[in-house]
Formats: C-alpha cells, structure tokens, sequence
C-alpha cells in the first residue's frame, strides 16, 4: 500500500467502518492501516502506536503483533481479554475503543453506551451487562446447588431437598437488589440458560 492508497482506506474504508466500531472488522481494518503506516513510516500517531506496542509487547512474551488475539474477537473483548492476561492490547484494539466513545460523546446524549458498543439503545433486562451477570448468576446456582456442587449434594442441609426448595435457599442468600423474583420464575429463566449452555448458545 502506497501513500495515496493509504489516505483513500482511512478516509473511505475505515471511515465507513467507523459507524460500528466495536467489530472485529473495523479492528482488522484499523491493523492494516497501522502497518501500513509503520511501513511508510507516516501518519505518526499509527506509526508510534504501533512502535510502542511492540516495545510492550516484547516484555511480555505473550505473541507478536499479528496474532495477538483471536481476529474474530470484537475489540471490547480482546481488550478485556489482554488485560486480564496481564498483556497490553494492541493499537488496533485501542483505536477502535476510542472510535466508540468518540461517537458516544459525538451523539451528544442521543446514544446509549449499549448503543454504540453493542448496535442497540440500551434497555436493562436486554442490555449485554445484564445478560452477562444473569448467566453468571444462574450459572453459579448450577455449579453450587443445581449439578451437585457444595450445597447441592455435599450440605446436609440442601440433602432431599428439591430444586425449587434449593433454588428459594440460593435467593434468599443473594444481595443483589434485582433478583427479588420468586424460585419458580428463577428457574424457569434458569431452565432456559441451562439449554442454551448445552446447545453452546449461552
């Protein structure tokens, strides 16, 4: 890629991208600029960007710029995972996370974060957020009550007791304000995270 080619993908390519930042194809799209601009030594928030990351990444031994993280990760969820691991994300990474809170900031109130980083406004029963902690929930209740776990099995006190006796035992010790539904809405919502866990959907 040339210099002129180089200017058309960040104003055409990348720019058309920019409206669903939060996508493994804008974070693809994004590390092909940064090379190119290493290579023509150009564009020098790319170029430095990725200069230093490769300083960064070197201490870290965890893999070399190009294969870093899963491509089919969106950058959200490469960043989380990089940070996890004690690795820094990669530039790519980083500017497309600053591409979503610009346009966040850029709608002037008009948009949710949800909105911008998931492509929906956000609503709290529906919102990725609330989704992920209400299968971490459910998914805790299987590991400790459901499938045998600690309570399940190992406690005299939840031994002959049924599901529904453990499931109202699980919700009286919770300290979450939200979980204040009944044990058999509990575990009708826990039935259906329980298929989809099994059918690989959850």
């Amino acid at each position: 890629m040339n210099l002129n080619e180089l200017r058309e993908f960040l104003n055409h390519d990348l720019a058309d991208l920019a409206k669903k930042p939060n996508t493994s194809e804008y974070k693809i799209a994004y590390r092909k600029a940064i090379d190119a601009a290493y290579e023509l030594n150009d564009y020098p928030v790319l170029r430095d960007l990725r200069d230093a990351w490769r300083v960064l990444d070197s201490y870290t031994n965890y893999s070399n710029y190009v294969g870093n993280s899963s491509d089919e990760s969106t950058p959200l969820s490469h960043f989380m995972l990089d940070v996890d691991l004690g690795s820094y994300p990669p530039p790519e990474v980083m500017l497309s996370l600053l591409s979503c809170f610009q346009n966040y900031y850029a709608s002037a109130g008009e948009k949710s974060l949800d909105e911008v980083f998931f492509g929906r406004p956000h609503k709290k029963k529906t919102s990725p957020a609330f989704l992920k902690n209400r299968n971490l929930f459910y998914q805790v209740f299987d590991v400790t009550y459901a499938s045998g776990g600690v309570f399940g099995k190992g406690s005299v006190e939840m031994q002959g007791k049924s599901l529904a006796e453990k499931a109202a035992h699980f919700l009286n010790g919770a300290t979450r304000d939200e979980e204040d539904f009944d044990p058999e809405t509990f575990l009708k919502g826990f039935r259906r995270w329980k298929r989809k866990f099994k059918e690989g959907r959850e």
